[in-house]
């Protein structure tokens, strides 16, 4: 079982918190994986030029159907 945690405005606290809930729930068994997504200034460009580059396929497919 996997578990995923996305925190767009992470703050220490949380992503410790996370890390603690994460580790408890392998520990009883209920997860084999935790993944945790936070934003930095990568995925925060890359997510504004994704947002773009769908939005344009989708304005061109509306033009030509």
């Amino acid at each position: 079982m996997l578990a995923l945690e996305i925190e767009w405005n992470n703050k220490d606290p949380f992503f410790d918190r996370d890390l603690e809930n994460f580790k408890r729930l392998h520990a009883d068994g209920a997860i084999s994986l935790g993944i945790i997504v936070t934003r930095g200034s990568t995925l925060q460009s890359s997510m504004k030029r994704l947002v773009r580059a769908s939005s344009m396929t989708r304005a061109s497919t509306h033009m030509t159907t």
